[in-house]
């Protein structure tokens, strides 16, 4: 169980930091390259693991547990992905994390409408917690600056990641179930997102015609940023395999107190993040772990 929760607290880490990085990039360079950039790193990191001799991966895995991977690397890497980081290019870091991190509330939603599960008190608790911490996010202006006006054009992107990252315990669970293994199945996940993003990324208006606008260290702030996700998803697989879900599921959902604290600390110059931010990411926070307890 410690060592479940240990993993837990690691992945809000690394997940946290990851937007961060990612909007410190930004500061030279376009979406265009933090998408791409972002998904190599993860590539890289996980096969660096996998090549490690103390690694004990094994690569095989049943062909419907890697079909499920490749649909989580669509619906995951690809798709949710992208539009939070178009999100934290335009609303910042700590809105666009808190945003993506109210995916929980899509997936109650989904299990409710197609699982048939029932709607229990915690669930309303936790919809209200969660849609009260969107309506604080989305109140303010857009790009940083609190006092300006509404643009709710700006929060399309952030929003539309979490119909996306929804469904994303839900498919995990199907290919841990299937006989997938943590490590190559988030290989084949991130793999997936990086020949996606190469392949369709205009249907997303990733134009790779206008040429990937990068310079100075924004290459090391937008791998590191690949680096984090690809091992936050391992830590995740891993807490699940030595804690029930109901527990370290609450535990890895804190990231966005961590983006909001690492944002007021690091991104001073790139946004303004303020305690209403913060207060936000709170009930994002509490909102998900009442999701989840309903379930226990």
């Amino acid at each position: 169980m410690e060592a479940g929760i240990a993993y837990a607290l690691a992945a809000a880490l690394f997940w946290g930091t990851s937007p961060v990085l990612v909007k410190r990039g930004l500061r030279h360079s376009n979406v265009s390259a933090a998408v791409l950039l972002q998904q190599v790193g993860s590539v890289l990191v996980l096969l660096l693991i996998i090549a490690l001799p103390s690694s004990e991966a094994q690569l095989r895995m049943p062909p419907a547990a890697a079909g499920v991977f490749v649909s989580v690397g669509l619906v995951g890497s690809f798709l949710g992905r992208t539009f939070v980081l178009k999100g934290i290019d335009e609303i910042g870091a700590s809105k666009a994390q808190s945003i993506a991190n109210s995916a929980p509330l899509l997936t109650a939603v989904y299990a409710i409408v197609l699982l048939g599960e029932s709607a229990a008190p915690l669930i309303l608790v936790g919809v209200l917690l969660i849609v009260t911490g969107l309506l604080l996010i989305t109140r303010g202006g857009a790009g940083g600056d609190p006092q300006g006006p509404v643009r709710y054009k700006a929060f399309l992107n952030p929003l539309l990641s979490i119909v996306f990252f929804g469904f994303g315990p839900v498919l995990k669970k199907v290919a841990i179930l299937a006989g997938g293994t943590p490590v190559p199945g988030a290989l084949i996940t991130h793999v997936t997102g990086l020949v996606l993003v190469m392949s369709f990324g205009r249907v997303l208006r990733i134009d790779w015609r206008e040429g990937i606008r990068i310079s100075g260290d924004s290459y090391v702030f937008l791998l590191l940023s690949g680096f984090f996700q690809g091992v936050g998803s391992i830590l995740t697989y891993l807490a699940v395999s030595h804690a029930p879900a109901i527990i370290v599921a609450p535990i890895w959902n804190v990231q966005p107190l961590v983006t909001f604290s690492l944002a007021r600390l690091l991104l001073q110059g790139d946004e303004t993040v303020t305690l209403k931010d913060g207060l936000a990411a709170v009930l994002v926070v509490a909102g998900v772990f009442f999701l989840y307890q309903s379930r226990g």
